[in-house]
Order: structure tokens, then sequence, then C-alpha cells
């Protein structure tokens, strides 16, 4: 006894070897392995003979990318165009235009199938005869690459065997003969699958018409990849696929890396936004300081919202080494006080003074700010400004000085009194700096000392050594500021002012004049 298909199967056909193939055969098969340069194709039903489709052969038109039409285990259809015995080495083409003829039919035949069935079984049997002749002209080659298909070892056998057992385990001679009942074949394959019975040849005849047609396979279409770079300009970056692209374009932009880093912390991805600040420092190129400076703060602002204070302390030496160690510790101590911790904010402040208190006039201002402003420490403050006269050279004393004394004014705690006296010290050593007047006129405005702006600009037409050139300029400013601020009467005591000083101009001309008659 043999159950072996060899011998119960009428059609069976022993699997293809390398010396089955020819050139120009269509077969089928399933993808083994997809490379760069094409695919490796698994022919069916044969002694694993395999070939290769160079991605030349699979479409009419462009090569396209393997990788995007195929994947491992696909079912295709191909025709062999070379073979290399001595390398045992086969071709393979996937072009539709390889498998035209073979559509052509299947339209055909589909446009046969569709006609509404009228009359007895004769004219079916003529009909089905038609179809199967046709097949038989069109489609010499094309039968071969479908016997392969279905898997020999599938529901076949099974109804086959379930067919021909008799109940008691014993396969006898009928059973055999009815599981290869009726039924069209194509390529050896039983489409009705061999359970057909006598009871049913009056409906067979329009149900093996329709099993006559050869299943046409569908070609899977590769599916278009939509460029989506082009909106990333109108929505922004929206994953880290889209940041990624950006920053290839972009590597020395620091305000597409902050972004990235935000992106990240909305994802509670900290470590990941701390990996990208270090990144972005690593990338962006060293002439870009300015944009060095920015991840640098990223990065300590980073770790002073979610960082221990160890982390904030390693990064702040950091960056005090590859960038400005003064405009670090301004940076970080404004953004100290912006978070709240003024006691850190005070401690790096006393570190800027000792490091850097001998070279700048604005670490003094700042410090003074702090404690005025912010912590309404006023004494701490006004002891600042003798240590700054001490260590700054000469030549930043008058600038200095009043610009605390413009502090006076400006802060809420402040004093403005204290600021007048210092003003007047000042313009006491320079009464021809008038632009020092002018800004104590400004801040007695603004703070709606209109008397005082008044009488200031008053003072300053009774200074000596003025040039007229000044003057005149100084009285116009005086006449806009009157019609902003004063009334009618202010601006005629303006007119009569300027009238005095002309006076005074033209008798000291005069008088100069007679002196230098009676000199000569």
């Amino acid at each position: 006894m043999s159950l072996k298909r060899s011998h119960i199967d009428k059609d069976y056909q022993p699997p293809l070897t390398f010396d089955d193939i020819t050139v120009g055969q269509i077969v089928t098969g399933k993808v083994r392995k997809v490379e760069p340069f094409g695919v490796f194709v698994v022919l069916d039903n044969s002694a694993n003979v395999s070939g290769l489709c160079h991605k030349s052969q699979m479409a009419d038109r462009k090569s396209p990318d393997p990788k995007k039409l195929y994947d491992e285990g696909d079912l295709v259809k191909a025709k062999i165009l070379k073979i290399d015995r001595g390398t045992r080495r086969v071709s393979l083409g996937l072009k539709a235009s390889f498998f035209q003829s073979e559509i052509d039919a299947d339209d055909a035949v589909g446009e046969l199938a569709e006609r509404p069935i009228v009359g007895a079984e004769s004219s079916e049997d003529s009909e089905v005869d038609k179809i199967k002749e046709m097949l038989a002209e069109n489609e010499d080659e094309a039968s071969e690459g479908w016997e392969g298909l279905e898997d020999p070892n599938d529901d076949e056998s099974d109804t086959n065997m379930d067919n021909a057992d008799n109940g008691d385990g014993v396969l006898n001679e009928d059973s055999i003969q009815d599981s290869n009942m009726q039924g069209l074949s194509a390529g050896g394959f039983d489409w009705t699958g061999g359970i057909l019975t006598t009871d049913d040849k009056d409906s067979s005849s329009e149900t093996d018409a329709e099993a006559s047609q050869p299943k046409r396979k569908k070609r899977r279409k590769a599916e278009p990849q939509v460029d989506l770079t082009g909106s990333l300009d109108a929505h922004g970056p929206q994953s880290v696929a889209d940041f990624e692209r950006l920053l290839l374009g972009r590597p020395n932009e620091s305000g597409l890396w902050v972004r990235y880093m935000a992106f990240q912390l909305q994802l509670s991805e900290i470590d990941k936004a701390r990996e990208i600040a270090e990144r972005a420092l690593r990338t962006i190129h060293i002439r870009e300081q300015d944009e060095k400076l920015n991840m640098w703060m990223a990065l300590l602002n980073l770790e002073n919202a979610y960082g221990t204070d160890e982390a904030l302390d390693n990064a702040f030496a950091k960056a005090c080494q590859y960038c400005d160690s003064l405009d670090i510790h301004e940076r970080l101590a404004s953004t100290l006080i912006q978070s709240g911790k003024h006691e850190k904010a005070e401690a790096l402040y006393t570190k800027a003074l000792s490091k850097h208190g001998s070279a700048s006039d604005a670490v003094w201002l700042n410090v003074a700010t702090f404690y005025l402003t912010t912590l309404n420490q006023a004494p701490k403050a006004h002891a600042l400004l003798p240590r700054a006269l001490q260590s700054l050279p000469p030549h930043t004393h008058l600038q200095l000085t009043s610009h605390f004394a413009a502090l006076e004014f400006k802060s809420p705690h402040g004093d403005p009194e204290r600021g007048r006296t210092l003003f007047e010290g000042i313009l006491a050593s320079f009464p021809k700096r008038l632009d020092l007047w002018g800004v104590l006129i400004d801040l007695e405005t603004h703070r709606g000392e209109k008397d005082r702006a008044r009488g200031l600009f008053e003072r300053v037409t009774k200074v000596s050594g003025i040039k007229v050139g000044k003057m005149k300029k100084w009285l116009k400013k005086w006449e806009r500021w009157e019609l902003g601020n004063g009334d009618l009467r202010a601006q005629g005591k303006v007119g009569k002012v300027a009238e005095a000083y002309v006076r005074k101009v033209a008798e000291e001309k005069g008088r100069k004049g007679v002196e230098i008659l009676t000199v000569n």
C-alpha cells in the first residue's frame, strides 16, 4: 500500500529541477530575499530552484526600489530571461509587458464567462470547449506557471484521502476513482476539490464553466510615498524624525535645537533633552559662538528646572570654560532670580564681584539692582558704590556714579533724595555736562516733579562757559518741554530767558571788542 501522491494522483508532476526550466518560460514563485539591486525568487513546485530578478527588469518605466515594491514571502509571476548552465544562475523578469498576452487572454475569457448561459447542457459544453481552445492557444506557457501556485500537500490530498477512505482505514479502487471525478483540470490541479457527486450534474455545468477560468493574480502596486517635508514650514516639526530631518540642513541653528529639547520635555524625556543639548554643543561649529552660548544657557536652564545642584554646578563650570565667564555669571544669576532662588543668585553675584569686579562696572550695577529692587536691601546696595570706586579705574567713576544715582529714582525701593545728592555732586564737578543735566531732568519729569525740572533748565542758562551753539539747543529743548508740560506763562518765560541770554552774549562780545581796540 502506498499513500504517495505520485501513486494516487494521475496528473501528478514531479518538482521542477534546474534542467527542466527553459528561457521564456512563465513561472510563479515566492520572494525569498529583497536586496537593493533586486529580489531572489524561489520557483513554485520546484526542487528549491531560485533566480534573481534585477531591479531593471521589475518595471517598464523607471527602475524602482525593490524594498518598496516587494517583501519577503510575496507571491510573484516571473518570466525566465536567461539561464547560465555553468554557474547555475537564473535571471528572471517581472515587467508587466512580459505577461501582456496572458492579460489579454484573461480579459477575453472574462467576457465570455459574463455572458448569460441560454440553452441546454450541450450549449454550455460547447461554450466551455471554446474557452478551453482559447486558453490552449494563448496560454501554452502560462499554464505551466499556474501549476505551482497551490501547495501539492494542501487541501487536494486531504480531500482525496477523506473520500477514498471506506471507513476502516483501507483505500479501495472505487474510492480512488471517485476522488478523481469530473471537473476541468487546469495544469493538474482539481479546481472542484474532488467532492462533486453524480446527483449534482444538472448544476455542475455552470459551475465548471466558472471554475475553468484561471484566476488572475493581482499584482500588488507600490503605495505612493508622500513627501511631508514641505509641510514642516507650515505646521512645524511634530515628531523626532521631523526634527532630525530639519537638523540635517540646519545643524548650527540653536533655536531648532532648543525646540527639540522642549519637544522631549513635553514627553517627560528629561535625559533625552539633556542628551540633545550636549549633542548640539558638539555639533554647532566653533565659530558660531552666539549659538553655542544659547545652547549653554538652555542646558543651564534645564539643570536649574529639572536637575540637581551638582549637575547645575558642573554645567556652569563647563560653560565658563567655553564661553565668556562674566556673561555666563550674569545670565545664570538672572535665571536664578526669575526662578525665585535668591540665595543662590546672591552667592553667584558675590563670586562674580570677586572675579570680575575690577574689570567691569556693569556687574556692580547689576548687583546693586538685585539688592535694591529684588531683595529690598538698600544698605547693601548703598555699600557697593564706595567699593566699586575703589576697584574700578578712575575713568569709569563718573558714569558708574550717575547710574547708581539714576537707580535710586527708578527702583521702587530707592531713595530719590539720595539720587539728587549724587547728581549734585557730579554736576558740581562737571557743570558743563549737559547730558547729565538732561538725565536728571528726565528722571524728575518721570516722577512728576515739573517744578524741579523747570528749575534745572533755568540753572543751566546761568552756567558760564557753555558755548553759544549748545546753549541755543538747550533753550530749544526747554521750549519743547514747556509745550508738553507747561502753560503759556511758562513758555513766555523761556522766551524772556532767551532774550536775556542774547543780550548778555552781545554785551560780552562788545566788551571784548572795546578791549581789543584799547590794546591796539
